[in-house]
């Protein structure tokens, strides 16, 4: 199963980078140029230089986030998952940073990791359903009804759009079956 860009839904910028991070933006969108020629050596260095270079916590922080999404794309999972994690630790309030580290996570065969970054991710941002909907759906994968039940009631009790509040009530209905049986 390939990690799509659909399935790493991206965090929301809440504002315009500060001078000091316009460094840190200037390299990692070289870097992003870079791979969109597929020179992809020329982008790892630009993700690295980013990283060293940053002035502050935010900029290193985004570096590491920017650079383990591209290691997700070329598919070196464990460096990927190194960098989401230092960019997790840098700046714990992120919530997309978690929940593309849950992501990976869940990918790479690691449940209990992937639900401790959705959850720390539902802890930054509980009224952002994506976490929750990523989270309810690993533990029902992986057979743990009675908590996936749990997490799509929390979903329920968020403001969804109608579509995506209709395909929770049916999980809501179809796990109470399960687990009535």
């Amino acid at each position: 199963m390939a990690i799509t860009p659909a399935v790493l839904l991206a965090s929301a910028c809440g504002s315009a980078p500060s001078r000091q991070t316009t460094s840190t933006t200037s390299l990692i969108e070289r870097a992003e140029a870079a791979e969109a020629e597929r020179r992809y050596d020329r982008a790892r260095t630009l993700y690295q230089q980013a990283k060293r270079e940053a002035p502050d916590v935010e900029s290193r922080a985004l570096a590491a986030r920017s650079f383990g999404r591209a290691l997700i794309f070329w598919g070196d999972y464990e460096l990927a998952d190194r960098q989401l994690e230092e960019a997790a630790t840098l700046v714990p309030t992120d919530p997309g940073t978690w929940h593309d580290l849950g992501i990976l996570r869940g990918h790479r065969g690691d449940v209990a990791g992937a639900e401790s970054a959705f959850r720390r991710s539902i802890a930054v941002r509980p009224g952002d359903p994506r976490s929750r909907i990523a989270l309810a759906a690993l533990l029902w994968r992986h057979q743990r009804h009675r908590k996936a039940l749990h997490e799509y009631r929390a979903l329920a009790a968020i403001d969804l759009p109608g579509h995506l509040r209709d395909q929770v009530n049916w999980a809501i209905q179809t796990l109470q079956a399960r687990l009535e049986e």
